[in-house]
């Protein structure tokens, strides 16, 4: 699967262009960036400077008399007021002499020290904004400080040597499946982050040959994975020896599809792209049955996908696992009163990179110890894993959507437009995605008749594939159960 081909996407994916990106290191590439804040330093505080310049006449001409009696009010200008007793006509000079001295001294006091600040401020503004955007804005190297140049272009790589694709490798060499990728590529772009002509990376997972092909699985991972990470692969090696063919797309943003790396600012383009994959599944595999599933936020695009209408009657049955319905959210504090404040649609779209949020680290996986720390180091090992704060841009779009009543509100609104048979499994310790969001939302779309069912597992985390062995034995029966109920193609 490698080759100079793969090699040429993974490079336009890190650069986050969708062409292929220079060869200077990701630090000379920053530091190009960062030239401009000379520029901006001078202008800035040169702008301020005169900004400072022009405080004392405005207080001169607004608060003039003020002024005047709060110099006259001095002990310097009391005491030379009071010499001037020799005569009423030399004290009556003196003091308006006096007083013009006072008020000179204080106008360009006043004026040097406003334009100092200004100056200042102007330059720290102009050093500091340059800086800001060279290495969190949008384009900007994933690694800013890196100064080998290959950290960033051969990341895929890296993690395909190191781990991601050691479970399908396993079974490939001894052939009872196959394997393919694909980068499908969409000409019909839209507003966002997405480019107008962008590529979505896909691992087809085939049964072995010979072997009845019972249906199509499109299979969504979730935020900050990517769909060859190993609770992926695991799970398309389960349904792949049992007859289905398994598409596991990397969402726009994430794994070796096109995008800059981490982010999401929409969740209904990424179902769009998702509807995208699986009308190019059916156009490969017409006469099999069409099956939607997916993990957290890519179990929330399944059920916008579905109910989108652009799927139809070719799309089965939808399975949500845990789906980003409600965030968990701890209590509200005084610096969620300031975050509400801020302007974050458009900081958004300033410093999309900038990592403001702990986000879902450390909680998605199972609290027995053993089980933990085997996820975690299959974590770290994947290069394609995103495995640090959630951005702004994408911590942004869960604020908007996820955690505020009318953003739910909205998608749920959407949602209740589906058609398609519903499963839905959720762990009970779910410490990331609040399982009464599942509940609620199978509850809403059977009250219009709808054939909707919740199964919970008690005691059980955010990511089922990570449990103990009989967990994930369940999770996997169950679902292929429910799928098998509509399976009445044959190829």
């Amino acid at each position: 699967e490698g080759g100079s081909a793969t090699r040429r996407r993974r490079s336009r994916r890190r650069m986050g262009e969708g062409e292929p990106g220079p060869t200077w290191p990701p630090l000379v590439r920053t530091l190009a960036r960062i030239s401009v804040a000379a520029a901006g330093c001078i202008f800035s505080g040169a702008a301020l400077a005169v900004l400072g310049l022009c405080i004392p006449p405005a207080l001169v001409f607004t608060h003039g008399r003020s002024v005047w009696r709060e110099i006259e009010s001095t002990a310097c200008c009391r005491r030379l007021l009071a010499t001037g007793k020799a005569g009423p006509e030399l004290a009556r000079l003196f003091s308006k002499v006096a007083r013009f001295a006072m008020c000179l001294a204080a106008f360009v006091a006043l004026a040097c020290a406003s334009s100092v600040v200004g100056a200042v401020a102007g330059a720290l503004l102009g050093l500091t904004l340059p800086f800001l955007v060279a290495t969190f804005g949008s384009g900007a190297p994933d690694h800013p400080w890196d100064w080998h140049g290959g950290r960033c272009c051969l990341r895929g790589d890296v993690a395909a040597e190191r781990h991601q694709n050691r479970h399908l490798r396993a079974l490939l060499e001894h052939g009872s499946l196959s394997c393919r990728w694909e980068a499908l590529r969409r000409r019909d772009g839209h507003g966002g982050h997405h480019n107008a002509d962008h590529s979505i990376f896909v691992r087809f997972v085939l049964p072995p040959p010979g072997a009845r092909r019972k249906g199509i699985l499109v299979y969504q991972h979730g935020l900050h994975c990517h769909g060859s990470n190993t609770t992926s692969s695991e799970l398309a090696l389960f349904f792949a020896e049992r007859g289905f063919v398994v598409a596991l797309p990397d969402a726009v943003g994430h794994g070796q599809s096109d995008g800059d790396f981490a982010l999401v600012t929409d969740f209904e383009e990424l179902a769009e792209d998702l509807c995208h994959v699986c009308h190019s599944c059916r156009e490969r595999f017409p006469r099999l049955p069409l099956f939607l599933m997916g993990e957290s936020m890519g179990g929330l695009l399944c059920l916008l996908a579905a109910s989108s209408g652009m799927l139809g009657q070719e799309l089965r049955a939808v399975l949500a696992t845990c789906p980003a319905f409600l965030i968990h959210r701890p209590r509200e504090s005084a610096a969620d009163a300031i975050v509400d404040a801020l302007p974050l649609d458009y900081l958004a779209r300033i410093l999309p990179k900038l990592p403001c949020d702990k986000g879902v680290v450390g909680v998605c996986y199972p609290e027995e110890a053993e089980l933990r720390q085997r996820a975690v180091e299959d974590e770290s090992w994947d290069g394609l894993v995103h495995t640090d704060w959630m951005r702004l841009a994408t911590a942004n779009t869960f604020k908007r959507d996820l955690l505020s009543f009318t953003g739910r509100e909205r998608l749920l609104h959407k949602i209740r437009n589906m058609e398609h048979p519903l499963l839905v499994q959720h762990g009970g310790a779910d410490r990331c995605v609040d399982i009464r969001g599942s509940r609620y939302l199978v509850r809403t779309l059977n009250r219009q008749n709808f054939g909707a069912s919740l199964v919970e597992y008690s005691g059980k985390c955010h990511c089922l594939m990570t449990e103990d062995e009989g967990t994930k034995a369940e999770y996997l029966e169950t679902s292929l159960r429910f799928i098998c109920e509509f399976c009445d193609s044959t190829h």
